[in-house]
């Protein structure tokens, strides 16, 4: 029978994410498609058309070219296109919020795998987070160890490393977020908000819990910024109830 310590470390392995642990790429593509027919009909047509032009322009060459300049986007359209793009792909005032997360920090990891009445356990590590590509997101690099059960009933230390991305998305007027470790071969997707003060940010996501066999289970992360030198990270079981929390990192600047 898996026992909810079992559980716990299963989903602390997969998911510790350090702060708010999509990236998203944005392509704008805009031209002109010409599709041919290289059937029996095709070439019979294009015969009938090399005479034409033999014998010259007819009376609606002008109206066929202007039918074929009108297939493209007009300046004007191509112009709102680009502001559009632009729109979405410029770091505003959304990505500045995350700028206090920023830094070299000591970490303190307090999980809670052995339930809300048992002691958590605690353990230490250290997180690195800086900005990227221009202002559009924040990676972090994060690294301890983790104590983990052993095949005696014990627990036994392992290195722990894990590595997310952070940003906002103007388009769908959210934050995203991807968060990859050693421990796990899934990647975890979130997207959340902050509030109005830009001092809490909650995300939600969807992990496998491969322990106890079940897919697409809710995770609940909240992130609270507390000054320049100190922010704390927690994660609720949503799975099991809106209180079940299931970590909790402590982030002191170094």
């Amino acid at each position: 029978m898996t026992t909810r310590m079992d559980r716990k470390h299963g989903m602390a392995a997969r998911v510790l994410p350090g702060v708010l642990v999509v990236a998203a790429a944005v392509a704008l593509l805009a031209g002109r498609a010409v599709s041919q027919d290289k059937g029996p009909k095709a070439e019979k047509e294009g015969a009938n058309i090399q005479k034409k032009e033999q014998k010259g322009p007819g009376k609606n060459a002008g109206a066929e070219e202007k039918g074929a300049a009108s297939k493209g986007p007009s300046e004007q359209e191509m112009a709102e296109m680009m502001k559009r793009w632009a729109a979405s792909a410029t770091p505003g005032e959304h990505h500045k919020l995350l700028e206090p997360f920023v830094g070299t920090w000591d970490i303190t990891v307090r999980s809670m795998m052995n339930g809300p009445d048992a002691p958590p356990s605690e353990f230490k590590g250290m997180a690195e987070v800086k900005w990227i590509l221009d202002g559009r997101y924040i990676e972090e690099n994060l690294k301890c160890e983790m104590p983990m059960p052993d095949e005696k009933g014990g627990t036994k230390k392992m290195d722990f490393t894990g590595r997310g991305w952070t940003g906002y998305d103007n388009f769908k007027n959210k934050y995203v977020a991807t968060w990859i470790d050693n421990m796990s071969t899934q990647v975890m997707l979130s997207k959340g908000d902050a509030d109005p003060k830009g001092k809490v940010f909650t995300f939600y996501a969807e992990v496998d819990e491969p322990v106890e066999g079940k897919q697409e289970q809710m995770l609940k992360t909240v992130a609270r910024i507390i000054d320049k030198d100190k922010h704390v990270f927690e994660m609720y079981n949503l799975s099991v109830s809106e209180k079940d929390k299931i970590m909790e990192i402590t982030y002191t600047r170094k």
